[in-house]
């Protein structure tokens, strides 16, 4: 299903020289390529912020992430006056960069249109003269991503603009992110828009936040380009590829042996946490790029709740580790198969070529996909390429084990997976397993396996047939004794961290 997002807002800015540029005019030719080609004298040309990272009235929004294929999908699109599709465009868009403006990311559309046109000449006054000063943008996307639980807003149950606590446990208002953009269908003017502080300029010089930008940028992207599919990338270059962890991105000076960790934005971190070995490889020259990433046992926590341990708050991280990134100074770049068990802190990666990224970015991938970057374009001074493969989830991934015990009301529920253990203790499911409840609170719990005893009223036992995870969330597929599907996402209660968990039963033997 495709779906067209609310109409954003606008305001008019000073007016410049009309006579546009002879670079923008080129644009207009490489871009549009008219049957005849134009010439400054030809046509009138405006620019629209016409989208941003901040919330709208309908609660979504765009991550900076997707700015890049929405500038890019924006160029050669219709505009068009209140979304009418039967009547003709007034104009074209055939420019876009991405801006910093205030404090918010912006994508800047630039169009055009003939001033030998009709009426041509009142729309140009009316622009200029603020009365259509409003504007909203059509497309379509594949996914509403919910900024609670980070799955899709349209099946989860978190409401835009109302407040949830989060996987940390902060209160904070829900909003959508507009996820895998398709295709951008027109642009529009309109009487009222729902997104404050877009704007029509006249101004049209180009502040492009730039991925080339070194880190001292004021203008850097910190967020890696979201990627729909493998071939947006140049078939003639090879990549980095590391798996895609909830992280913070820093940086590891060693000028006089004592190593500072610092962020991208030049604030240090205290760097008590590193272990001797991981020091031992720090190399004494150049700054290295690495990630900081929190854990709770072998878990991997949310970057959320790794700042609240950054800053001295209640976290559930119980210990920090910098994983470095390959340079000539730690290792030789070259294809390195055995990387995920290397002692020094280095982050597990591989190098391929374009025809070798999907097989790679299997092997290596997260729930959560990899990252990758061409060589010739290396962290930090580029964030890199965000890639998710289609098939998150894995089919027989191991058993579980659903002990009912007739001492207490509680269940337990132990999961053996890809070599790991977890177990969840599910308040109330023994005393209420007749019934039809299907919700219940859990709590992730760090004990070995349960013997079977003469007080175990029942055990049931089966496989795993699929495990998915959404950041902090974990759906599973179970079949056997107990044939259900479970979904497990994180909440706050009683200001102390829990899942809330719900299940349906299938019919999967």
């Amino acid at each position: 299903m495709n779906f067209i997002p609310g109409r954003l807002t606008a305001e008019l800015a000073e007016p410049l020289d009309d006579k546009p540029s002879v670079e923008l005019v080129k644009l207009v030719n490489a871009n549009i390529k008219p049957p005849s080609q134009l010439r400054p004298e030809d046509l009138y040309i405006r620019a629209m912020y016409i989208a941003s990272d901040q919330v709208n009235s309908f609660g979504g929004r765009f991550p900076r992430d997707e700015m890049e294929t929405l500038a890019r999908l924006l160029i050669d699109s219709p505009v068009m006056v209140g979304h009418r599709k039967d009547r003709l465009p007034i104009g074209r868009n055939f420019h876009a960069v991405i801006e910093s403006r205030g404090d918010s990311t912006w994508v800047k559309g630039y169009f055009y249109w003939l001033k030998g046109s009709a009426d041509a000449e009142r729309l140009r006054e009316n622009i200029d003269g603020g009365i259509y000063k409003e504007c909203s943008i059509g497309f379509t996307f594949k996914f509403a991503r919910c900024s609670i639980c980070h799955r899709d807003i349209r099946s989860c149950s978190h409401q835009p603009l109302k407040s949830y606590p989060d996987a940390g446990g902060q209160v904070r208002e829900c909003c959508f992110e507009y996820r895998q953009i398709e295709k951008v269908l027109e642009t529009s003017l309109v009487y009222r828009g729902a997104q404050p502080n877009t704007s029509i300029t006249k101004d049209l010089s180009v502040r492009q936040i730039s991925a080339s930008h070194d880190s001292s940028s004021a203008h850097r992207v910190d967020h890696p380009f979201e990627l729909s599919c493998l071939s947006e990338l140049d078939f003639d270059q090879r990549y980095l590829v590391v798996p895609c962890y909830s992280s913070i991105p820093v940086l590891v000076v060693n000028d006089d042996g004592h190593p500072k960790v610092v962020r991208l934005t030049g604030e240090e971190i205290d760097a008590s946490f590193l272990q001797q070995a991981t020091l031992a490889a720090i190399p004494k020259t150049e700054p290295q790029f690495g990630w900081l990433i929190g854990y709770r046992g072998k878990e991997r926590c949310l970057a959320v709740q790794l700042e609240r341990r950054l800053q001295r708050l209640s976290s559930s991280v119980t210990r920090i580790e910098l994983k470095l990134f390959p340079s000539s100074q730690i290792t030789n770049p070259v294809d390195h198969s055995e990387s995920d068990n290397l002692s020094s802190g280095l982050v597990p990666y591989r190098m391929a070529t374009h025809a070798q990224l999907e097989a790679v970015a299997r092997s290596i991938q997260t729930r959560d996909g990899v990252v990758i970057w061409p060589l010739e374009h290396p962290a930090p001074h580029f964030a890199g390429f965000h890639y998710r493969l289609e098939a998150s989830g894995r089919e027989a991934a191991g058993w579980y084990r659903l002990v009912l015990d007739e001492s207490s009301p509680d269940a337990l529920l132990e999961l053996s997976h890809d070599g790991l253990r977890e177990n969840f203790v599910i308040a109330g499911l023994a005393a209420d397993q007749r019934s039809e409840r299907t919700r219940y609170v859990a709590h992730r719990v760090e004990i070995g396996p349960v013997a079977d005893t003469g007080k175990s009223r029942e055990t049931m036992t089966g496989r795993i047939n699929r495990i998915e995870r959404h950041e902090a969330a974990l759906e599973l597929q179970l079949s056997g004794d107990w044939p259900v599907r479970i979904n497990m996402r994180p909440a706050l209660l009683n200001g102390r961290d829990c899942l809330l968990l719900s299940y349906r039963v299938t019919q999967i033997n």
